[in-house]
């Protein structure tokens, strides 16, 4: 809880291999995290009801850091 604003905010907490390092690219309407891994800029989704992530398509890059 953020006590300046009076609102929550949702935080995930991500169990990843350790060679693994990502950067959040969104949250989707259900929930769920889009991340990149740095290494080959690949998008992955992230579902926390089932704590499974799955990469979203071998072809799909990020192109821009997020910001």
């Amino acid at each position: 809880m953020n006590a300046e604003e009076e609102v929550w905010s949702k935080t995930y907490s991500i169990t990843l291999p350790e060679t693994m390092c990502c950067m959040p690219v969104s949250v989707s309407k259900q929930g769920n995290l889009v991340f990149s891994n740095n290494e080959k800029s690949r998008l992955f989704k992230y579902y926390p009801g089932t704590g499974e992530i799955r990469c979203l398509s071998l072809d799909l890059c990020v192109i821009s850091p997020y910001l």
